[in-house]
């Protein structure tokens, strides 16, 4: 098989886009192609990318490592060094695909989005758009973030779409004793009904609307025993977890949250919730978080916004709200009112899961692009 190589920003957890980049190199390498890899920064998945790769060097600035040039065809994730791999690949004639994992434009929050609006472009430098610019063929994670970077400006004939996918082993279903067991762990009764939030502690991700609807829910007897528990750090655009923000959230008055932070295992937490709410207050290009709970057997609510409809629409269309408070606690009451019925959509979830967003599945749609380039 041909040699591919990446060109990573940071070797650690960040997000969803570090896991997802790694995700791809480890499932080409599966399938016998030679992975290259470029970086800047070491991190936490270090030891994973060198597993992987067959020649791994850092950089610096605007010098890629001369060992890309074995590569027959360049892979980037990270929209920022897209410009930088896009050079480089003109310049050694080398293809180059760019998988796009934001959109064009991002989202203001507070007195900005009411004074500038709620959008605001520049995300990406224009050259990626110009014919010149290096990149033979683009991937967007969604439909929807595919229409927004043709209406930014990229032609349709440049960019194909290949959905985000998930590790069906790693997130994976626990059997009723395993879920008991950590509840327990996290003091939460094996009975009561577990909510959960994955993601970072943001204005865009929806928490504030999210602990109010839970406040609303909880208040309410006929509901039972509810728990709600939040995965994830503080942004680091928000100060972290010292911030006076932070800290508003984590003070609010009313019982049964439990606030996790970041951990090293979210798959196993994941698999002890009843619901997963996905409140996002912007466009999520995609949703990993969403595929990753349903892969796991855990009902999901999710914002009727971004790619999150590609997943949920056709098979789940009414668990897609709008991410109000008020929306997410009717929402909410009516997947709980039914505790039977939760599992019941849970085993249908993890069924969609694998038929339509597995990992290898996303790795053959890659692997079918990147073999489509280098044919042409």
């Amino acid at each position: 098989m041909p040699a591919v190589g990446f060109v990573a920003n940071h070797l650690e957890r960040g997000g969803g886009l570090e896991l997802y980049e790694l995700a791809m190199a480890e499932g080409l390498n599966g399938r016998g192609w030679d992975v290259l890899v470029a970086y800047e920064h070491d991190g936490d998945l270090s030891e994973r990318w060198r597993a992987v790769a067959s020649t791994l060097e850092r950089f610096e600035g605007e010098q890629l490592p001369a060992m890309l040039h074995r590569a027959d065809v360049l892979y980037v994730h990270p929209t920022s060094v897209v410009p930088l791999v896009g050079r480089f690949g003109a310049a050694a004639r080398i293809p180059v695909v760019a998988h796009l994992h934001l959109p064009p434009e991002s989202l203001r929050t507070g007195w900005k989005a009411v004074v500038r609006g709620r959008r605001r472009s520049g995300h990406p430098e224009a050259e990626m758009l110009g014919a010149d610019s290096g990149i033979s063929r683009f991937l967007a994670v969604s439909d929807h973030t595919a229409a927004l970077w043709r209406r930014f400006g990229l032609p349709a004939e440049r960019i194909g779409v290949v959905h985000n996918g998930v590790d069906l082993d790693r997130f994976r279903p626990a059997g009723d004793e395993e879920r008991a067991t950590i509840r327990r762990e996290l003091g939460i009764d094996p009975e009561a009904i577990t909510i959960g939030f994955v993601g970072r502690i943001d204005p865009t991700k929806g928490i504030e609307q999210l602990l109010d609807a839970f406040a609303d829910v909880a208040s309410d007897a006929s509901s039972g025993e509810v728990v709600l528990v939040v995965l994830g750090e503080a942004s680091r655009h928000r100060g972290g977890a010292a911030s006076p923000y932070t800290a508003d959230l984590v003070a609010r008055p009313g019982p049964g949250v439990r606030w996790l932070g970041r951990r090293a295992d979210p798959e196993r937490i994941v698999r002890c919730f009843d619901l997963l709410v996905v409140p996002s207050q912007w466009d999520e290009p995609f949703g990993l978080v969403a595929i990753e709970a349903m892969a796991s057997g855990v009902a999901v609510i999710a914002a009727r916004r971004g790619g999150l409809p590609e997943i949920l629409g056709d098979r789940f269309p009414d668990q897609l709200v709008e991410p109000t408070a008020p929306e997410l606690a009717t929402a909410i009451r009516r997947m709980i009112a039914v505790p039977a019925r939760l599992r019941e959509v849970g085993r249908a979830s993890r069924d969609h899961v694998e038929a339509r967003f597995s990992l290898p599945g996303a790795v053959k749609e890659a692997e079918r692009e990147l073999l489509g380039v280098l044919q042409r």
